[in-house]
């Protein structure tokens, strides 16, 4: 039996002025219907734990997130390791430390022993990172079972990089899979297996139905399982006051040194 119910994670590229809102908001729902969880900003993590708090060395890693490749497909890429596959190399060592990060933060994470691995993908800045998570988590337990969601997951597979890319992801894919998955991230991250449920819309009205008896017990069968979250059914007024348990709150770099929580999820575009 799983130690916890569900364990949300955001992942880079975030800004740190302000913890991320969305997972604080799903805890208190999830805690208000009975259920444990838990919170790890894979961010934070970045920041503090791997750059120990160096602001140009965060920089430098963050933008090899949002930096299209530029090089040629390795050699034999069907093989390549997942970030010899997503990132080109660079004078200060980018990989290293990404790899370092995706290490650490994947051993963590599996660490909580979670019935479900919540993802939310902020912006399309933050698709290839929930990847690479999500590509590791099912490379070591394959039955692990990941929910995405976020306004990045409904948009397109990285944004305005997205055929800088095409060739790399190209590797990943089955001929199958090369003509049904679409083009949307959350469409290529149930595809290719690397998560069991995606939900669209608002979170606060449809997370507890990754727990609805009705859905199949295997997830991983076909047909690909969304959730619905609509604007139209969300009360804002039964929606319980955010949840901030589990978060390293001094750590974050405020802009006027005080402490700003935010108390409900983005509610607009951010891509």
């Amino acid at each position: 039996m799983s130690t916890i119910d569900i364990l949300f994670i955001s992942t880079p590229l975030l800004d740190l002025s302000y913890p991320p809102a969305a997972p604080s908001v799903l805890q208190a729902v999830v805690r208000a219907h009975g259920k444990t969880c838990n919170f790890f900003d894979t961010n934070l993590y970045l920041y503090n734990d791997v750059c120990g708090r160096n602001d140009l060395l965060f920089e430098q890693v963050t933008n090899k997130f949002i930096t299209p490749v530029i090089e040629e497909t390795p050699e034999h890429a069907d093989q390549a390791d997942i970030v010899d596959l997503f990132f080109d190399a660079d004078e200060f060592h980018g990989k290293y430390f990404i790899r370092r990060w995706l290490g650490e933060v994947v051993d963590r994470i599996m660490a909580y022993d979670a019935d479900w691995i919540g993802i939310s993908v902020f912006s399309y800045f933050s698709q290839r990172t929930s990847l690479l998570i999500a590509h590791e988590i099912k490379k070591i337990k394959p039955d692990q079972k990941i929910v995405i969601g976020g306004k990045g997951s409904t948009v397109s597979l990285f944004g305005p990089d997205s055929i800088a890319f095409s060739k790399r992801l190209a590797h990943m894919f089955t001929d199958e899979q090369r003509d049904t998955i679409g083009s949307n991230f959350y469409d290529v991250m149930l595809g290719l297996g690397l998560a069991d449920l995606a939900i669209k819309g608002e979170g606060e009205n449809s997370i507890m139905e990754i727990w609805n008896p009705k859905l199949p017990e295997d997830l991983n069968s076909k047909p690909i399982h969304f959730i619905r979250g609509r604007v139209e059914d969300l009360d804002m007024e039964s929606v319980p006051f955010v949840d901030y348990d589990n978060y390293r709150l001094d750590e974050y770099r405020y802009i006027t040194g005080q402490k700003i929580l935010a108390i409900t999820g983005s509610k607009v575009s951010v891509s």
